[in-house]
């Protein structure tokens, strides 16, 4: 094997550091001509992948990570990348599943193990609002004007009072109640 890059690979690698730039179209063209060369080559799948997701084309984005994984399961950056677009649609739960992979595949990948503590939290507070956004977690009732019964059980033996379980004295009378079993 040669140690040069193909003139593939460089345009490759060029079309990568592109995608970081704000222009995403000349970039397709670019991996257009490449694709003619390389119909199923799954880095440039995932180029092609993130380059619709940029341009906010969830169905084409999808597809090609989809087709860019089918052609080889075992690259990590593909299920990462996949992993970032879905968290971006709000797909969390197929977004933890494809960053599990990730991170099955490459255990110290760094974006990965980032990404998989922000869904991680995007999941819990999800969990805990309703589609609206309002916040549904039930609110503990105030003790003081609404105990429940199994709170109220101590009797006091001066004045009858029911007391909190957890009080040491009566809140009518301020007599020692007994010790609670």
């Amino acid at each position: 094997m040669s140690d040069t890059l193909s003139d593939f690979e460089k345009r490759i690698q060029r079309a990568r550091r592109a995608l970081q730039g704000p222009d995403i179209q000349p970039i397709l063209k670019e991996l257009q001509k490449l694709q003619k060369q390389r119909p199923d080559h799954p880095e440039l799948m995932e180029l092609f992948a993130i380059s619709y997701a940029r341009l906010e084309d969830r169905d084409r984005a999808r597809e090609y990570f989809e087709r860019a994984i089918e052609l080889c399961p075992g690259r990590a950056s593909t299920h990462y990348n996949f992993a970032v677009f879905l968290c971006s649609i709000h797909d969390l739960e197929e977004a933890a599943s494809e960053n599990h992979v990730a991170l099955y595949l490459d255990p110290h990948h760094p974006g990965a193990l980032e990404l998989s503590g922000t869904i991680t939290q995007r999941l819990r507070d999800t969990q805990r609002t309703d589609p609206e956004g309002f916040d549904i977690i039930e609110g503990q009732p105030d003790p003081i004007h609404h105990p429940p019964a199994e709170w109220a059980e101590i009797r006091c033996r001066h004045c009858g009072a029911m007391n909190f379980i957890t009080a040491r004295t009566c809140f009518n009378c301020m007599h020692l109640l007994p010790a609670s079993d």
